[in-house]
């Protein structure tokens, strides 16, 4: 039986893996309003670390169809809790440049040094990204970003993850 309804289960394991997923979970002895809190507090910093709109902050459900009988009622309540804690309540702006770049990384001289820094974009960031040769080193290049704020923040994310000392933005 299916009970994803119309949506397929391997298009929502695609879709869910795009995501950040956060289960909040309150003991029979625990402070349900707490849980609440530290969790819009969670959201609200994980937001603003990876540059998500509250826009985009959505339920489960949103890609199973399966309803949080919790939270359902408590949905409202909960984003404007995240919106307080961000101070932000309304969408980011708009991007205004819609020139595209990449981001390229220094040089690695093992090709397993250029693969982890891959895996930690791809699986950690959810960034596409892929490795080329450079001479004998290696090099990793992200997939595009949609204008320079965007392109400037994904290669300072690299270099605070210490993933890369040089991370330079190119136009495409």
């Amino acid at each position: 039986m299916n009970t994803l309804g119309n949506v397929g289960l391997q298009e929502v394991i695609l879709e869910t893996m795009k995501g950040i997923q956060i289960e909040v979970c309150v003991n029979s002895d625990g402070n349900y309003q707490k849980a609440m809190q530290n969790a819009a507090e969670l959201v609200a910093k994980v937001m603003k670390e990876e540059g998500i709109p509250i826009s985009r902050v959505v339920q489960h459900n949103h890609f199973s169809g399966k309803n949080c009988y919790v939270l359902v009622e408590f949905w409202n309540q909960f984003i404007s809790m995240v919106g307080a804690c961000t101070g932000n309540t309304q969408q980011q702006k708009p991007v205004t440049n819609n020139n595209k770049y990449r981001v390229m990384t220094g040089t690695y001289s093992t090709i397993q040094a250029a693969e982890n820094v891959l895996d930690v974009l791809k699986h950690r960031f959810g960034w596409v990204s892929y490795i080329e040769p450079d001479g004998s080193k290696w090099r990793v290049k992200t997939g595009t970003f949609t204008g320079m704020d965007a392109a400037q923040a994904g290669a300072n994310k690299i270099k605070a993850a210490k993933l890369a000392q040089v991370a330079n933005v190119v136009g495409l």
